[in-house]
């Protein structure tokens, strides 16, 4: 009889067929044996389809028409049955023992709903750009300074969609965002767990680099949302911005990590923009 949660992870997936196979990997060699694996594509016209047809056997796939991937992601939860659920992009990875470290961790903090840990960052040949620390949880440096949470690293009770709901279909760059922020003023239990978890993959076609604009947008409108009434006065804002962008400095400074490697990686996007423009 299994004794152990069952872990469900969901990918959301179109048009990555070069990136989508390290993914499914990274899920599948896990030590972690209780693990539910879905991928929701959005009828792909690369080869993504032709790889998914090779794990027929280990996981759980469909190809049809969606409505973006947000609605990719809301489509898997459905469908999942794990007690622990995460998404993971089709670009991005686990590093190993993640799972097992996840589920570890949840079963030591019966109160916790959401854990999160740190991360690589990699290029689209998956090599190392940087090593990536972030911070306890501060729900006023979520809303007012960055989102320091990364989304591939971060993984959910079940109860915590029963509570809070799925992600926003309306948001196209930002559905993990808000659903951060959400859970926040939800006052759920958040979990900063010490390790490197995942791997998130900057390359010239992903999403963070190529949607500045319309994620800026999003990104101005959900402050606006979740913002105090009184903190929503753009120089408020910009205050409260510079008082908790220190205090997040400080945290790093007391992990042993710097924001300098947050410098180094934002140098790399441009590097990586400037090469996709000229290419």
């Amino acid at each position: 009889m299994q004794t152990q949660p069952t872990v469900s992870i969901v990918t959301p997936s179109y048009c990555q067929g070069q990136y989508i196979r390290a993914t499914i990997e990274s899920v599948l060699t896990q030590d972690y044996p209780f693990i539910e694996y879905i991928v929701i594509d959005g009828q792909s016209t690369d080869n993504t389809v032709s790889i998914l047809k090779e794990y027929d056997k280990r996981i759980t796939w469909i190809s049809e028409a969606d409505k973006g991937q947000t609605d990719a992601i809301n489509k898997g939860i459905r469908k999942s049955k794990g007690d622990i659920i995460a998404y993971l992009n089709s670009d991005d990875i686990y590093l190993p023992n993640t799972i097992s470290r996840i589920v570890k961790e949840f079963k030591a903090s019966p109160d916790v709903d959401f854990v999160y840990g740190d991360f690589h960052a990699i290029d689209s040949n998956g090599d190392l750009l940087c090593r990536m620390k972030t911070i306890p949880f501060d729900p006023n440096i979520l809303l007012y300074d960055a989102n320091f949470i990364s989304q591939p690293a971060s993984f959910y009770r079940r109860r915590l969609f029963d509570k809070i709901g799925l992600f926003d279909d309306k948001l196209q760059f930002l559905m993990d965002y808000e659903f951060f922020l959400r859970a926040a003023k939800r006052k759920v239990e958040f979990r900063l767990l010490r390790h490197y978890l995942s791997a998130i993959r900057y390359h010239s076609d992903c999403k963070t680099l190529t949607g500045q604009e319309p994620w800026a947008e999003e990104r101005r409108n959900l402050k606006k949302i979740y913002a105090r009434k009184k903190a929503q006065h753009p120089s408020a804002m910009k205050i409260l911005s510079i008082i908790y962008r220190i205090k997040r400095y400080a945290l790093l400074i007391s992990r042993g990590k710097l924001d300098f490697m947050y410098l180094c990686l934002s140098y790399k996007h441009r590097l990586i923009m400037r090469n996709s423009r000229n290419e």
